[in-house]
């Protein structure tokens, strides 16, 4: 499904495009996001950047901009988001995330599930926010660090959502 334009006050989150693969191949590489992340190989290359875009399956992600510059991604069905490091501590990730999650609450009550290293305070702290709870730990292998850690789980239902 391609990803449907979400505006909010700050954001807009559009479609993926080819040309967004060379600043998301610059800004998921630094070591301060790609740390944090499970899937993405490193070093991460333009190629790995290209390939995201080419091969996004059943999800749906989005670029995350203001005012035209690529700020870093966010997806679903399970929610998962980087941004670039410029960026963080601004509350952008909070308010991309309440965007996707109200698009995909108006759409559908099934759970959305999500998760973060343990950690990583930043996004355990957008997802606290949003309403998430802890549902159990897991262990999953990280690409970038070339070992298993530890991930905190987390689920936010319709109806929390909704109160």
């Amino acid at each position: 499904m391609k990803a449907p334009t979400l505006i909010t006050p700050r954001l807009t989150l559009r479609a993926l495009r080819k040309s967004d693969a060379p600043e998301i191949a610059r800004k998921i590489a630094p070591w301060g996001v790609i740390k944090w992340l499970s899937a993405p190989p490193h070093p991460y290359r333009l190629a790995d950047a290209k390939w995201f875009i080419d091969n996004q399956g059943d999800g749906v992600n989005w670029a995350i901009t203001t005012n035209d510059a690529f700020l870093g991604v966010i997806g679903m069905p399970a929610l998962g988001f980087w941004l670039a490091q410029a960026h963080q501590g601004r509350g952008y990730m909070s308010e991309a995330a309440r965007a996707v999650l109200k698009w995909h609450f108006a759409r559908s009550d099934d759970t959305v599930i999500s998760g973060h290293m343990i950690g990583n305070h930043a996004s355990r702290a957008v997802l606290l926010k949003l309403g998430f709870t802890d549902t159990h730990v897991a262990v999953e292998f990280a690409e970038p660090l070339g070992e298993n850690v530890q991930m905190q789980r987390m689920a936010l239902a319709a109806d929390q959502w909704r109160a």
